[in-house]
């Protein structure tokens, strides 16, 4: 459900800080380094900043990539690959992460960020030069979006803020 007015604002300024964001996130030195993330899986975070290097997350048939770790940490997931998340298949955090604290970027060109058929993500995805594909019943972000390209919400996908 959407509610509200209507806002008149230029978003020049905005635009240029979430280009500034990303492109700090893109660059900054990862604490770890991952390949091809295709199955059930855990990323453990320390305590402070949590940067991870990802080639492409392709999760399916219910699969979970679960972010757990210490209280407070914050957590970049730098993809430079494909992020699909179809089937039931889901992005999560456990113990100390909170959703508000992880971004998942989706860096540069590439295929679309799409998640499909009931596929949850925890997080704020972020693909300023992707489009992003949310769809189907069940299908959602529990955190935001932010693109720089085509966003398509439909077929009862949604996003909801994070604490």
């Amino acid at each position: 459900m959407i509610t509200g007015g209507i806002l008149h604002e230029a978003l020049a300024t905005t635009a240029s800080g979430v280009r500034g964001a990303g492109a700090v996130a893109s660059v900054l030195a990862p604490t770890r380094l991952f390949g091809n993330l295709r199955a059930t899986q855990t990323l453990e975070t320390g305590r402070r900043a949590n940067v991870f290097a990802v080639g492409s997350i392709a999760l399916a048939r219910g699969q979970t990539l679960t972010i757990s770790g210490a209280p407070g940490a914050e957590v970049v997931v730098n993809v430079t690959g494909r992020f699909r998340l179809r089937g039931r298949s889901a992005i999560a955090v456990a113990g100390g992460p909170v959703p508000g604290r992880v971004v998942l970027n989706a860096v540069g060109h590439g295929p679309p960020v799409v998640l499909a058929g009931g596929s949850r993500a925890t997080g704020t995805i972020l693909a300023l030069d992707r489009a992003i594909v949310l769809n189907g019943k069940g299908t959602r972000v529990s955190g935001g979006i932010v693109g720089g390209r085509r966003i398509t919400i439909a077929g009862g996908a949604h996003v909801s803020a994070a604490p």
